[in-house]
């Protein structure tokens, strides 16, 4: 069975604590440790053992289902008899059926969720479709009144973001400007995030475009589009060949599109 992990969100400050929503696991480590190797593979180990805890429960829960299934059957044809026992066992599956039209499935196509094709943000940076990861960063100004409905919109923005391809989402406050804050997630690679951005449906929009709606000032929402750069991932020599060198893309001089 394919499973995936579950997205992080990390804190800074004097520690670096990671907390899995949903599963309950929250851990911290001094700020410089957490980059270093140990850290984060006792991070992964951690959350990956709660994982396969959580798919150990769900096997568990279909074999008790099955041996209670099994003593309850067993019990009717010792009182009733095996016959009793089968027809039983057929009328239930015969009216099983008409389940369906209570538990109904919602239908494919009902809503015309297809969103228009966003144009390619600026660029100004040599870059290939495999460049990344990439980091995107957007600032907020929300008016500390609306604090509480921003943060609420936002989580289901982070589902959003998330079920479009997104990972490390977060969203922070800063302390020095309680009305600034920042929306921050990861893309594995330029083109990931290319289709991140085009993979959002109607509704998608609409949410995101109600975060944008509590945005105040004179400003527009300040989008930041950056190519992280992990240890050892600069070549430093240029005799070092680049395999990728005949794929970088053109530069764009304009921007365009939507601002995330």
């Amino acid at each position: 069975m394919n499973s995936k992990a579950p997205t992080p969100e990390r804190n800074g400050g004097p520690f670096c604590c990671t907390r899995y929503p949903g599963h309950g696991i929250s851990l911290c480590c001094g700020q410089r440790d957490a980059h270093q190797p140990l850290c984060r593979q006792a991070l992964q180990s951690a959350v990956w053992r709660h994982h396969d805890l959580s798919l150990a429960a769900f096997q568990a829960s279909i074999s008790g289902g099955i041996a209670i299934g099994a003593w309850g059957w067993g019990h009717l044809t010792d009182y009733a008899g095996v016959e009793i026992a089968l027809l039983t066992a057929s009328g239930l599956m015969l009216i099983s059926p008409l389940l369906g039209l209570w538990l109904t499935m919602p239908r494919v196509g009902a809503r015309n969720e297809d969103a228009d094709v966003l144009a390619d943000p600026e660029v100004k940076l040599s870059l290939t479709g495999r460049s990344g990861p990439l980091v995107v960063e957007i600032e907020y100004r929300v008016s500390q009144e609306n604090a509480r409905a921003f943060h609420n919109v936002m989580q289901h923005v982070q589902l959003s973001r998330q079920r479009n391809g997104a990972y490390g989402w977060s969203i922070a406050r800063d302390i020095a400007d309680p009305e600034l804050w920042t929306e921050r997630y990861h893309c594995p690679t330029w083109f990931d995030y290319l289709r991140q951005r085009n993979r959002s449906t109607q509704s998608e929009r609409a949410l995101h475009q109600q975060a944008i709606d509590f945005h105040i000032g004179p400003d527009p929402v300040r989008i930041r589009r950056m190519l992280e750069r992990p240890f050892g991932s600069v070549r430093w020599k240029e005799e070092t060949p680049d395999r990728g060198g005949a794929e970088v893309l053109p530069v764009v001089a304009s921007a365009a599109g939507s601002s995330t």
